[in-house]
């Protein structure tokens, strides 16, 4: 039995119990904010029992895995002082995408999205920051004056299951490429980087600004969010080969939970007719939208 939580204070408990020769052996890992990734780090290496041989060499898969971890949360460090030197400096113009979920004007996006930014613009309007998710990398928006959008997305009832087709929207690379941008693909593994339950992977290309898109199914329903994709040239230094199209998308239940937090009342759809590829596009074209900071 696993039980992981984090209190309001930022501090993240894990409790493990498990049934040894009759007798159950707990163990419970506390960590502050400053050091959740140490903590976690030590409870999913938690093993009962004695643990067989194994040798750490250095060229193994094992040893590039940790130093890509270790690479990812200096990334992650680095881009967080970025942000803060970005809000200092008064700076702005970085983009992503969002879509919109309730007939209030609500919109969903991605918390890497507005971290630094006082407020978003989309659509000549503007947005407040109205909660945040940093853990789940979940953020929601809404509109300084009230409004009602021309189009609302609607979640998928059930999870995307492995291999079904799907569709990302979004506003990659804004100012290079040229507006709204449709990618396809399929779901490649019903989890994400490490066996992460809460995102999934995708094959459809995603770029820098399709971060928080949705990802929609064959009947035009949201079934997740843009998050990331892994870096293609550091595992390929790493490994000696090139990854293509590994994507990962937050899963849409945790995206319905987020919303159900915070009073969004979000549209639930059932599938019905699968629609063609260039309507499914312009179907989501119409509640997606790109987003861009504004620090003041």
């Amino acid at each position: 039995m696993v039980t992981s939580s984090l209190n309001a204070e930022g501090k993240s408990f894990y409790v493990r119990s498990e049934l040894v020769n009759g007798f159950w052996s707990t163990v419970i890992v506390i960590g502050d904010n400053a050091r959740r990734n140490e903590a976690n780090g030590i409870a999913t290496s938690i093993s009962f029992g004695a643990p067989a041989d194994w040798v750490f060499s250095k060229e193994g898969l094992l040893s590039v895995m940790v130093e890509l971890a270790i690479d990812t949360m200096e990334e992650a460090q680095a881009s967080d002082e970025k942000v803060e030197n970005r809000a200092e400096n008064g700076s702005e113009g970085n983009s992503g995408t969002g879509f919109f979920v309730s007939d209030r004007g609500e919109i969903l996006t991605n918390a890497h999205v507005v971290t630094g930014c006082a407020r978003m613009e989309a659509g000549r309007r503007s947005f407040r920051i109205a909660a945040v998710d940093s853990h789940g990398d979940l953020a929601l928006l809404r509109p300084e004056t009230r409004f009602v959008p021309e189009a609302v997305a609607a979640f998928a009832a059930a999870p995307a299951r492995l291999n079904a087709d799907l569709t990302v929207v979004g506003y990659p690379l804004h100012g290079i490429l040229g507006g709204l941008n449709v990618t396809r693909g399929t779901v490649t593994s019903a989890s994400g980087l490490g066996g992460d339950s809460t995102t999934m992977q995708i094959s459809a290309p995603v770029q820098p600004g399709n971060s928080g898109g949705p990802v929609i199914d064959a009947y035009g329903l949201v079934t997740g969010v843009v998050v990331s994709k892994l870096d293609a040239i550091k595992i390929a230094g790493a490994i000696g080969d090139l990854p293509q199209n590994v994507n990962f998308a937050i899963r849409g239940e945790v995206a319905k939970l987020f919303l159900s937090v915070h009073g969004v009342d979000f549209r639930v759809g059932l599938p019905s007719v699968r629609s063609e590829p260039s309507s499914l596009a312009e179907a989501a074209a119409r509640f997606t939208i790109l987003l861009e900071c504004r620090v003041k």
